[in-house]
């Protein structure tokens, strides 16, 4: 067995057997020692000495688990959105997303390999037949170590069995903390993508390949009340890997799944199937439409005929799906058992989703219902679509039951298998009696009510306004409890609600019409809870309210005015997924969508919005005097709403930085009247070769009151030029001759807002970090501007309510100040 076999086997035990702390309270002295000694046992190859300390340390632990109270719920919300983990967050405020994780049972653990089946030979009928594409492999060059980087960056998630989560992999690959070798690692990474891509890996034996450690998952069984959900957690490197394929051939994968299964990565896809079937349904012609579900989808599906098909529908794919899925995956179970993938894709692999959109391709085809399929009954008339495993077909009832027949008849051949019972035929009222006589040797539940479908509704207007009714309770029970949480964490609240829970409602009013009277219990609580919670008891005005429902950029909250909104945002939905859906109607099986129409569509609808933003904004300020219009044109300005849009960042430290640097001291010069000559003069910050390489740049920071006296007269632009002129008379001529440096004055306002020379500074430092770090300048900017805005505010914050002090401050009362004066004499004599 050569190094490279075990190697990937090596990376992935080594956090767990190296970074286990010797006890929950140890300190950093003590991980520092136990790390040295593991390394040397390492380097020994004893790894088995590693493996018995490991389990002696896990033996002692003690559950933490304490039953949880408000305050300590607040905290958690709040760390977790530091940690810039809003979903998790958000999970805490819906006690109904899941009942925790089930003990692994001999029930629990023989459903989990119910949901695991063996794998099941191919139908040749399935198979494609003729030439095989070639694929150069030139077209995966472009992955480098700046792939894996941004990759990196944009990975989230628990971890795999290795017991490294994304936050730990992307600390090891883009941390600067670690030198050049995370550039290496990175780079490593890469050829290995590139690796998987084009060279076709050969298994030792049954299911044990080189590759073995990178295609394990962590199989994780929940309550789903009842029964169990099994939810794989893949290794992080995988995820990471997999993302930096796919953007490489997702234009591929679009092309081979075509324009009626929309969860390979079109955009508004689950949007444009909600309005399409709508309008369907809708349709003189469509007696129903049927809902199919399938039985345990992306586990079943055969992977004998995706591995063969794949080859053909997508052939840049084949070769990553092969390697990864050509031998069974283990599956670790929490509680020490182990059960083999051997079906399906395997979860927690970024490639399952378009893997299983590309083979269940073929299907889409083969149900299509013919002219001579049904008497009387067109092809016209039967359309359908699907997002993944979720299967809609609508049409005459006629022409449904055929479709139905041949889901059932071809889906198996694919590892598809509808399940009646968890399928819904959707009819108008007045075809309920046909429709049961014709699906009566069925177990298709059939309503004429309605039935819930990718956040969208089809069926009555009664019954959508009740779906909707009952998410705008449990909308308003979320929304209330996060406004106690505000009431302790008021940043991580608003955070939260901007990046999580707005984001949620806003997709609602894309899918559900006549929305907007139905969301003004939202609204109540906005205004008399939430908003309240977050300004320290303020109850805002109307005008106030509308103001806070701007953006920030325009000086507002972005805390929408939902009831308001909805109409709009519904009719901008329908504007955006226009393509999709008229392919959906129009039964455009090809893949068909063109971009620059979208983005002029999502173009046309940002100028919309902003127009009517700028409309209120104007006839806000009507109103605004001199002190409020002062201030909204300060949380205008670039850079000043950062604090309030961004989550937390991490830090970022440049080399050649000196901070409060002295200046030469004077030797004869003569200075401008005005200029700082003294001696032991020196400035904010001084760094070698930021303006031009050789020379090195001096900067001092001044923070000036906009609403003073001296200022409250002039423009914002006037204000900052005067600080900025100041400055320069100050040192500028100093920096010049003496120090042959450049001298850069930063002017900021308590409330963010920079001078014209520091927004040119920022630009400059922003691409910089960018070129580094191998980003995108606007995350860099952004970053940067958001770093400044929290510093700006930290500083706001201390000058008003000055330093809190961890040590107790001793007091006196009168007679004991008379004592301590009294010693205090006596001890000077």
């Amino acid at each position: 067995m050569e190094m490279k076999d075990v190697a990937l086997k090596a990376v992935m035990v080594m956090p767990a057997l190296l970074l286990q702390k010797p006890s929950f309270k140890s300190k950093c002295k003590q991980h520092s020692e136990c790390l040295q000694r593991r390394l040397n046992l390492w380097k020994l190859g004893d790894f088995n000495g590693l493996l018995k300390e490991c389990r002696a340390i896990q033996s002692r632990l003690q559950s933490t688990w304490k039953p949880r109270s408000p305050e300590h719920g607040s905290r958690t919300f709040a760390n977790l959105m530091l940690s810039g983990k809003v979903n998790a967050a958000m999970r805490l405020l819906d006690d109904t997303s899941t009942s925790g994780v089930l003990q692994l049972s001999e029930d629990t653990l023989r459903e989990l390999k119910a949901k695991h089946p063996e794998a099941m030979e191919a139908d040749k009928e399935m198979l494609i037949t003729g030439q095989v594409p070639f694929v150069d492999p030139a077209m995966f060059s472009i992955i480098d170590e700046s792939t894996i980087a941004r990759a990196a960056l944009h990975t989230k998630g628990a971890a795999g069995p290795s017991g490294l989560d994304a936050d730990g992999w992307r600390r090891i690959l883009v941390s600067k903390n670690v030198g050049t070798a995370g550039t290496e690692l990175r780079s490593s990474l890469a050829e290995m993508a590139r690796i998987l891509c084009t060279k076709e890996l050969k298994a030792e034996c049954d299911h044990q390949s080189s590759i073995e450690a990178y295609v394990a998952c962590r199989l994780i069984p929940l309550d789903k009340c009842p029964g169990v959900r099994a939810i794989g957690t893949g290794e992080v490197i995988g995820r990471i890997i997999g993302k930096s394929i796919i953007s490489v051939i997702k234009p591929d994968i679009l092309m081979s799944t075509g324009s009626l299964q929309l969860a390979a990565g079109l955009p508004s896809g689950c949007e444009a199937a909600a309005h399409a079937m709508e309008e369907i349904f809708q349709d003189e012609e469509t007696d129903a439409i049927l809902f199919v579900d399938a039985s345990n989808a992306f586990n079943s599906l055969n992977r004998q005929v995706l591995l063969h098909n794949i080859r053909y529908l997508c052939p840049p794919m084949a070769t990553y799906v092969k390697n990864c899925f050509g031998s069974p995956s283990r599956l670790f179970v929490m509680g020490g058992k182990e059960i083999l993938s051997q079906e399906g894709a395997t979860q927690g692999d970024p490639m399952a989703m378009p893997a299983y959109t590309v083979g269940i391709a073929p299907l889409l085809q083969m149900i299509k219902v013919q002219k001579d399929d049904v008497s009387a009954a067109s092809d016209k008339k039967m359309k359908h679509a699907a997002y993944a495993d979720d299967f809609g077909g609508a049409g005459v009832l006629e022409c449904l039951r055929t479709w139905w027949n041949q889901v059932v008849d071809f889906g198996p051949l694919l590892g598809y298998y509808p399940k009646a019972s968890k399928s819904w035929l959707v009819v108008k009222e007045d075809r309920v009696e046909a429709a049961r006589e014709i699906f009566t040797d069925t177990d298709i539940n059939i309503t004429s009510e309605g039935r819930a479908y990718l956040g969208g509704f089809v069926g009555s207007k009664e019954s959508r306004e009740n779906y909707a009714k009952e998410l705008v309770k449990k909308w308003c029970e979320q929304l209330m409890m996060l406004s106690k949480i505000a009431q302790s964490e008021p940043q991580a609240a608003y955070a939260a609600f901007v990046s999580g829970f707005q984001h949620k409602l806003t997709y609602y009013m894309h899918t559900l019409p006549n929305l907007g009277p139905l969301l003004q219990p939202i609204d109540e609580i906005l205004n008399h809870y939430f908003i309240p919670a977050i300004t320290e008891g303020h109850h805002c005005s109307q005008d106030e309210r509308k103001l806070l429902s701007l953006p920030a950029r325009f000086g507002g909250l972005a805390i929408p005015i939902f009831s308001q909104i909805a109409k709009r945002e519904y009719e901008y939905s329908e504007k955006a997924s226009q393509q999709l859906t008229e392919n959906i109607k129009s039964q455009t099986a090809e893949y068909s969508f063109d971009n620059t129409t979208h983005h002029s569509t999502k173009n046309d609808i940002k100028r919309s919005r902003n127009l009517e933003h700028e409309q209120t904004l104007a006839e806000l300020q009507e109103m605004m005097n001199g002190d409020q219009k002062r201030a909204n044109e300060i949380a205008q300005m670039k850079g000043a709403s950062n604090w309030l849009t961004s989550l937390p960042t991490a830090t970022e430290i440049s080399n050649d930085v000196e901070i409060e640097p002295n200046l030469l001291p004077l030797t004869g010069e003569q200075l401008h009247a005005t200029a700082n000559g003294k001696d032991e003069a020196r400035l904010d910050i001084s760094t070698g070769g930021f303006w031009q390489r050789g020379q090195r740049a001096f900067f001092d920071v001044r923070v000036f009151n906009p609403f003073a006296p001296s200022c409250r007269n002039q423009k914002l632009s006037t204000a900052f030029s005067a600080n900025e002129r100041e400055k320069k008379r100050a040192y500028a001529e100093r920096i010049v001759n003496i120090e042959h440096g450049s001298f850069t004055p930063l002017v900021f306002t308590p409330y963010d807002g920079s001078s014209r020379e520091t927004e040119r500074f920022i630009s400059v430092l922003a691409s910089s970090i960018a070129e580094k770090r191998t980003l995108a300048v606007s995350i860099t900017t952004n970053w940067l501007r958001s770093k400044i805005s929290f510093a700006l505010l930290r500083s706001a914050t201390l000058c008003v309510r000055e330093s809190r002090s961890l040590r107790k401050k001793q007091t006196f009362d009168a007679a004991n100040i008379e004592i301590a004066s009294a010693i205090t004499k006596l001890t000077t004599y």
